[in-house]
């Protein structure tokens, strides 16, 4: 499944006849990614996409196939400069 760039705006996901479009903000995030669920097992992740495309501070993509009541969730890594110090984390 290809991932599309899409579009910056509107914020949010916009669910389209072919898939779905997410744009998410995120000042500090050097990557932000979609994790679909399982809809039978909620707690197993199928598939994580990165959205391949940043507009400023929002991370976007499309994703084909997505349906209404597909289950998500969003990600994001951020690194900040503490002193001298790179530090990496993600934010569920």
């Amino acid at each position: 499944m290809a991932i599309d760039k899409g579009h910056p705006y509107p914020l949010g996901v916009t669910l389209e006849s072919d898939g779905a479009g997410f744009a998410v903000f995120s000042r500090y995030g050097t990557s932000a990614y979609v994790c679909l669920f399982d809809p039978k097992d909620p707690n197993h992740e199928l598939v994580r996409h990165e959205l391949p495309g940043r507009t400023n501070h929002v991370f976007h993509g499309f994703i084909p196939g997505v349906k209404a009541g597909a289950l998500y969730g969003l990600r994001r890594s951020e690194e900040r400069r503490v002193g001298k110090e790179c530090r990496s984390r993600w934010s569920p």
